[in-house]
């Protein structure tokens, strides 16, 4: 399983948006933290897809970003459309999608090391 670094150009990406977040002094949390644990699962399918993993792992990395896109809409929601005091349901609905994003991805993950 060699790969070179252009492998991995878009987890380089990735980190190098965040090091610039992290920089600028924008939270990690709410919508955009969602968003980029979105943005690191979907990174994670090309890489996966060069090192010649199965089909299977694919879909749980795309099934763990989808999950956090479900979190990032409803936190966009709770914090624009909605008062998070009075409705808290939209705080759990964010958080029951980053703990299933972060489920699959563990599971993609076993499957990945079951198959390497």
């Amino acid at each position: 399983m060699a790969f070179d670094w252009k492998d991995t150009l878009p987890l380089l990406i990735l980190f190098f948006v965040l090091a610039l977040l992290n920089w600028a002094g924008i939270g990690m949390t709410g919508f955009v933290g969602a968003i980029l644990i979105a943005a690191f699962w979907f990174f994670m399918v090309p890489i996966l897809g060069a090192l010649k993993f199965d089909k299977a792992v694919d879909g749980w990395f795309k099934k763990a970003g989808i999950w956090a896109l479900f979190a990032a809409s409803f936190a966009l929601i709770s914090g624009t459309f909605i008062s998070t005091g009075t409705y808290a349901w939209a705080t759990w609905l964010v958080q029951i999608g980053y703990i299933l994003s972060w489920i699959f991805a563990l599971i993609g993950s076993i499957i990945a090391l079951g198959r390497a």
